[in-house]
């Protein structure tokens, strides 16, 4: 077996390996969705529990820490991040109430589209192993790819900023301290994400126009001979 024949079907056999996992995520997505209504969200019954709430920012008075000296200390201390709270039962199901929708559906978007992308690659290298390239076929699959990995960016990009709203109307409704200010995440705001995507979408959709050319160029030869 020569060494770029290898390659392909390893390549080809990595991707099936992806879109396997891709396909488990799809019904655990479902399930988090499904316990996130009601009785069904699993929660203890009475002593409280360690939960994160998501890419929230935090800013708080120095006073309220105690601090030894605020010779030095700031106006305010701010914290960007994953915040993990200890809640008791009740908060612990307000919050799963409102975070596992987003959630779920954020794991199910990456699951479908990681699933599709993965197909869509494996069909490639599988061509290339069997030195059939320049090929409509794959013209298409890798005109899919683009346009999936730029929908995906942007689609899972709004479903993070749904999940940052949920949990920060939670904490802000549930959570309410004096001297804690809860407001939207620098990293949630942010669209650089989704623009990579977008651009790595456009050039794979690039690739496919290249390989369309040379799907023409080899019609041609065959015709010439």
């Amino acid at each position: 077996m020569k060494p770029s024949s290898f390659i392909c079907k390893s390549l080809a056999v990595l991707f099936t390996i992806i879109e396997v996992l891709g396909i488990l995520c799809i019904p655990f997505a479902i399930l988090i969705m499904v316990t996130a209504f009601g009785e069904l969200v699993p929660h203890p019954l009475s002593k409280p529990k360690v939960l994160p709430l998501m890419d929230v920012r935090i800013e708080m008075d120095p006073g309220i820490l105690h601090l030894g000296s605020t010779v030095n200390a700031p106006g305010k201390i701010r914290f960007d991040g994953t915040l993990h709270l200890l809640l008791d039962p009740a908060n612990s199901t307000k919050l799963h109430m409102a975070t596992r929708i987003p959630g779920g559906l954020l794991l199910l978007l990456f699951g479908i589209f990681t699933c599709a992308t993965s197909d869509l690659f494996r069909r490639v290298f599988r061509s290339v192993e069997r030195r059939d390239v320049f090929t409509l076929n794959n013209v298409r699959y890798l005109r899919w790819i683009g346009a999936l990995i730029a929908l995906g960016g942007v689609l899972m990009q709004v479903t993070i900023i749904w999940q940052s709203t949920a949990t920060l109307a939670f904490a802000r409704s549930n959570l309410a301290i004096e001297g804690i200010s809860f407001l939207p995440s620098h990293r949630v705001g942010t669209w650089l994400g989704p623009v990579q995507a977008i651009v790595l979408g456009l050039i794979v959709i690039v690739l496919a126009e290249v390989f369309n050319q040379g799907v023409v160029l080899k019609q041609d030869s065959d015709l010439t001979v």
